[in-house]
């Protein structure tokens, strides 16, 4: 792929992050219910919030990306951040009891939404 492939696919992706995120919250939404209406487990929440996390990082690093004075200090300085909020949100998670294995189910959701989504836009982008 050149350049301006390369620029274009990353353009799409982060204009459709809103459906993205959307996506990720309404199929981690149904596994949480059918979760808690199927086998009563109280750990849907943990799901949930995992499939948050996830979202939140998407849409955090979106932010920096779209900006056009964006530099690589901007880049690194994101990342830096967005780990220690990472951390400090689980250890948060933790203190408020929840299953961090339900948590980390919701974050593995999340990602394969993420992956379904980010092959599509290659994909469309590439029958262009």
């Amino acid at each position: 792929m050149n350049s301006n492939m390369q620029d274009k696919g990353a353009s799409e992706w982060f204009e459709g992050i809103s459906f993205l995120i959307t996506s990720q919250m309404v199929v981690s939404s149904l596994i949480s219910l059918a979760l808690y209406v199927f086998w009563g487990s109280s750990q849907g929440i943990s799901v949930l919030l995992g499939s948050l996390l996830v979202a939140l990082n998407a849409w955090l690093m979106q932010r920096v990306f779209r900006r056009e004075d964006v530099s690589q200090r901007d880049i690194y300085l994101s990342a830096a951040l967005r780990y220690m909020l990472f951390i400090g949100v689980l250890l948060s998670f933790v203190w408020l009891g929840l299953n961090l294995l339900a948590v980390l189910g919701g974050m593995v959701l999340a990602y394969v939404v993420s992956y379904f989504f980010s092959a599509y836009t290659l994909l469309s982008i590439g029958r262009r």
